[in-house]
């Protein structure tokens, strides 16, 4: 899922770095719009924030989980049987 994330950076690197060098050379290319560029960019940032997210709320949903057990099983050993 981090995979996924960084990828998306890369993407948003890429666009945004086309974004800018069309912005430089200020000349239009048939073809080409800039900020066709910009907003994929922001698109490709927005989906790898999102995608990040839900990886932190998946690790953390199981650290919750591994701490819940872990919790249970300290209470279980310490009750007079």
């Amino acid at each position: 899922m981090n995979i996924a994330s960084r990828f998306f950076y890369m993407l948003h690197w890429l666009f945004d770095n086309i974004y800018i060098i069309l912005r430089l050379i200020n000349s239009k290319i048939k073809g080409l719009d800039k900020e066709y560029f910009r907003q994929l960019s922001r698109k490709c940032w927005m989906f790898g924030i999102s995608v990040f997210l839900v990886y932190c709320i998946k690790v953390l949903r199981k650290t919750y989980t591994d701490e819940s057990d872990l919790k249970v099983a300290a209470v279980n050993k310490m009750t007079v049987k």
